[in-house]
């Protein structure tokens, strides 16, 4: 009976490795690169039988040795001989699908099946091995693929065949044989749509594709007209290598502006950096802001209209204000360091050149007759003049490019260079010329103006900052659906200017504070009488201002240093009521700084209101009492 068992065991794990099911078999002994654990099921051939042991006193073992494999069972031996990895290619060639025959080379490519004789270790010598065999098989495969082969059937070997090169990194033979022999069975359409998906998935971006290639792709997308595909294959593209002119050729022709973008500024030459604005501007003008009107902002078709390609222009110029290049490159998404002045001061002097409106489309000549020469500044200014103000400020808010503009012959001794005065006055000059109840240009350059006036160590001359003072006071702002906004966003601001602005004159004060009263900019108001000098006025114009009106209690605490001390503590004497209804703690604490603890008068004072006394005293009694216990019991 045991006899029995065991030979249906051993007859059980024979027809085990015989089938070349997914046995796991337990190694031992083996050579490198086998290990324990290892699946050598595939890799056996032609297995023979042969009785070598009576007794069962053996475990479970393979031994192999060059092409020789033996499995020791219990009772039996079973000899075979391993394939080597062009052996078992050349067996599923014949058997298996497509797909099945690239996995499977892919698979001893990547080193992940082992156990075949001979089997190269190293993928410096694994891999340039594989990489010819398959080259050859794929071509002499596709020679036989019909061409009146179904389209699903072509695609799908295609995808397969694409894919299968990216991995093993056949580009050059991808193409260069691949492609011609695309070509020739006609399918050359189909290829190219097919490497179109890879190169949007970024599959190319390290690598360097042919010249010849790229014309190929280009003139297959021009002649389908199919610009924005071609333009979203130009972005993943690597270019090095490739001939920028052509392409930023193409890229204008077709308007490809993004595409332009990347090629003009992969390399260091400043001057290029012009042409993507120059070349958005000349379609800019070519268009009228009523063809937008009609057309939703979030309609993707509407890629070329008059806002579109403004704010698209300005968000450029900003990118290149930054130092920022777009998209990313292998050499880095920055431009160099040594470059990046020069690239800010072409930008800066392009935009105030006079231009007059161009266009490649037929014109109404009478109707560009009376228009005014203009600067690009001017008509970036009239697509939004807010925006174009808050790209300008970035030059001033990044102390690095402030330094640029401020110190410009530290950085180039070309005549492109610009100090930022002179461009302060120069964007004066554009913004009174547009300046329109729609654009609200001269405001949003007199935010600037305050915003650069603002900041430490900066001085305006005193007539400036009066009109700009005046200009930001008297401004109502609106939201797009012409909805008053706060009237005290620029409150701090303006203050914060008029800090730096030491050289006012009384008389010059004198009219800030007319200005400012017209207005409810109490915090300004209270600054300029404050450098007057005029404390009982600061007093006053907090204590009856219903927004700011409990502001009162910290300024009156900031200024408890003897200024005008028995001005003050009548002001308070005679307005403490009014204090106590604001907010009755803060009026105690106002009173113990002011009057020394003193509070009976003020007491006295409270008694045409009973309540409101009533409330003082109870929170004076409750502070004392705390002061008591701390001074007893602490």
């Amino acid at each position: 009976e045991m006899c029995i068992r065991d030979r249906v065991r051993e007859e059980a794990l024979e027809r085990e490795l015989i089938r070349k099911k997914s046995k796991k078999l337990v190694t031992a002994e083996l050579e490198p690169p086998f290990k324990l654990g290892e699946d050598l099921c595939m890799q056996l051939h032609n297995i023979n039988l042969k009785i070598a042991l009576t007794k069962s006193s053996y475990t479970q073992a393979i031994a192999v040795h060059d092409c020789e494999v033996v499995c020791l069972l219990k009772s039996r031996v079973l000899k075979g001989r391993l394939l080597t990895w062009e052996d078992y290619m050349e067996k599923v060639k014949g058997t298996s699908s497509w797909v099945t025959i690239l996995w499977a080379a892919l698979e001893i490519y990547l080193g992940s099946i082992k156990g075949f004789a001979n089997f190269p270790q190293y993928a410096n010598i694994r891999e340039p091995a594989v990489r010819r065999f398959m080259k050859t098989y794929i071509t002499t495969s596709l020679k036989r693929l019909p061409p009146n082969s179904p389209d699903e059937f072509v695609l799908h070997t295609l995808q397969s065949t694409v894919e299968f090169c990216i991995k093993i990194a056949a580009h050059d033979f991808m193409f260069g044989e691949l492609l011609v022999l695309f070509m020739e069975r006609g399918f050359e359409s189909q290829y190219l749509e097919t490497i179109e998906h890879y190169l949007l998935a970024d599959a190319f971006k390290s690598i360097a594709v042919s010249r010849e290639i790229v014309y190929k792709q280009v003139n297959y997308y021009v002649k389908e007209g199919r610009p924005e595909t071609l333009e979203r294959v130009l972005l993943f593209l690597n270019l090095k290598g490739q001939d920028l002119e052509h392409l930023a050729s193409v890229c204008i022709a077709n308007k490809m502006h993004s595409a332009l973008i990347y090629i003009k500024t992969f390399g260091d030459d400043y001057r290029e950096y012009v042409v993507p604005a120059e070349c958005m501007m000349k379609e800019l003008r070519a268009r009228s802001k009523e063809e937008s009107k009609d057309t939703a902002w979030f309609n993707p078709v509407a890629s070329n209209t008059y806002n579109y390609l403004g704010y698209k222009l300005l968000w450029y110029i900003q990118l290149c204000f930054k130092g920022e290049k777009f998209p990313y490159h292998e050499n880095g998404n920055r431009i160099d360091a040594s470059v990046w002045p020069h690239v800010i001061y072409s930008i800066l002097k392009w935009l105030f050149q006079d231009s007059t409106p161009v266009t490649n489309e037929v014109i109404d000549t009478n109707r560009y007759a009376k228009i005014k020469s203009e600067s690009n500044i001017q008509t970036l200014l009239k697509v939004d003049a807010r925006v174009v103000f808050q790209v300008i400020g970035t030059l001033f808010q990044i102390p690095e490019l402030k330094d640029f503009i401020a110190n410009p012959k530290s950085y180039s001794n070309s005549p492109l260079q610009i100090h930022y005065t002179e461009l302060l006055k120069k964007l004066a000059v554009s913004a009174q010329e547009v300046d329109s109840p729609v654009t609200h240009a001269q405001y949003y350059f007199n935010l600037l103006l305050a915003q650069v006036a603002a900041q430490p160590g900066e001085q305006m001359e005193p007539a400036l900052c009066i009109s700009t003072a005046k200009s930001l006071l008297s401004y109502q702002l609106h939201d797009t659906n012409q909805h008053e906004l706060s009237e005290y966003v620029h409150e701090e601001l303006i203050k914060d200017m008029l800090k730096n602005c030491k050289a006012l004159t009384n008389s010059q004060l004198n009219i800030l504070i007319k200005e400012a009263s017209k207005f409810p900019y109490i915090e300004v108001l209270v600054y300029l009488e404050e450098t007057k000098k005029n404390y009982g006025r600061c007093f006053e114009i907090y204590l009856h201002d219903r927004r700011k009106a409990t502001k009162v209690f910290s300024w009156l605490k900031s200024m408890w240093n003897g200024k005008g001390e028995e001005e003050m503590q009548r002001l308070i004497y005679e307005n403490v009521e009014r204090m106590v209804e604001l907010s009755v703690e803060k009026a105690v604490c106002i009173v113990d700084i002011w009057f020394g603890g003193k509070h009976n008068e003020v007491v006295s004072r409270l008694s045409s209101n009973p309540k409101t006394q009533l409330e003082y005293v109870t929170v004076l009694l409750n502070n004392k009492e705390e002061f008591l216990v701390r001074k007893v019991f602490c």
